[in-house]
């Protein structure tokens, strides 16, 4: 069983009552989207819609607070920036939908998965239809990157369940592009389309911010699979452990000139012997202090990505909601509990 996700909608209302009107409008024209997009066909989309719905948009957060926070002296056209961040959230949710499947997720930001609650065939289905949708409401000049987020999400996705273990080195390196790949490619693309909807210049600073953040909300979720079961809360395996997926905290406890039982670790993940005890593995894992070690490093990403975007949005109100959501909200709601 995965434990819940302890992230929110309703934490982050309740952080910052200002950024409610911003959430609304992406339910609002998601919801709309789905309206249009059936065209008088007789199928219920509310299971899609509840799931797309249901993210965290981050995404969808970081594309409309950019985007106030960057246009002046233009005035922000919302209409464009209404249906492009509602765009973000329904072709992210969508890369998770299949993700979920090859995973075997039936709980994600605790609710149910459309793999769970309308089975893996037709969530399939239901993933094409959410991409599909996400590039129509995409306006026609952002298309483009909205599709490569797509593209580079799911590419990074079939790196992961492709990877097998060479050496550590390659493994870490092989991590690393899978989670630029995975993680930070739709913030890059909201901050890009963000920036172009206001008629700003691209700058590199956008890629910068986008892999700081993507490193950090990717580390988030990987020491949050393993951290109830860290801290006792229980006894089943992480699912990152049971799929023997090579996610950064699991290469960091792997790493023997960091772990002093590095080599159990190893041989499970390998499969080079009997499968450990799962006391015995979960004693190597505490011994490793991987989540004091991964908590510095999303500090690190996180206030390098404050820093950057700093120097690009101008003072007012999105400028400190953006700073807020880099250094608060978006931490505080993906850090587990316990974490040190």
């Amino acid at each position: 069983m995965t434990s819940p996700d302890r992230y929110s909608v309703a934490n982050l209302r309740s952080a910052h009552p200002d950024l409610a009107t911003y959430l609304d409008l992406v339910d609002e024209s998601i919801d709309q989207a789905f309206s249009q997009s059936v065209e008088g066909h007789s199928f219920d989309t509310a299971g899609m819609r509840d799931y797309a719905k249901g993210g965290k948009k981050v995404r969808s957060l970081s594309l409309i607070l950019w985007a106030i926070g960057t246009a002046d002296p233009n005035p922000v056209q919302w209409d464009l920036v209404k249906s492009s961040a509602a765009a973000i959230e329904l072709a992210h949710r969508s890369t998770l939908v299949s993700d979920d499947i090859v995973d075997g997720q039936d709980i994600r930001n605790g609710r149910p998965t459309l793999r769970s609650s309308i089975g893996a065939p037709f969530a399939v289905l239901a993933a094409s239809y959410m991409q599909a949708t996400a590039i129509d409401i995409c306006p026609e000049t952002c298309q483009m990157t909205l599709n490569r987020a797509i593209k580079l999400t799911q590419a990074g996705q079939i790196r992961q369940h492709l990877q097998r273990f060479t050496s550590l080195d390659e493994v870490y390196r092989q991590n690393a592009e899978i989670v630029r790949w995975k993680a930070s490619s739709f913030e890059f693309a909201a901050l890009s389309i963000a920036s172009s909807i206001v008629g700003g210049q691209e700058s590199a600073a956008i890629g910068e911010i986008a892999r700081y953040l993507g490193r950090a909300y990717q580390l988030c979720n990987d020491i949050s699979d393993l951290s109830e079961w860290l801290h006792g809360g229980t006894k089943e395996l992480p699912r990152d452990l049971t799929n023997r997926t090579f996610t950064y905290p699991i290469l960091l406890a792997m790493d023997v000139k960091r772990s002093p039982d590095a080599g159990v670790i190893f041989a499970f993940m390998e499969g080079l012997r009997d499968v450990p005890k799962s006391s015995e593995l979960l004693a190597a894992f505490q011994k490793a202090d991987i989540q004091h070690r991964v908590r510095q490093e999303i500090e690190h990403d996180l206030t390098q990505a404050h820093r950057l975007s700093a120097q690009y949005l101008r003072p007012g109100n999105a400028a400190e909601l953006f700073a807020a959501c880099v250094t608060s909200i978006w931490k505080s709601q993906y850090l587990p509990a316990g974490a040190s």
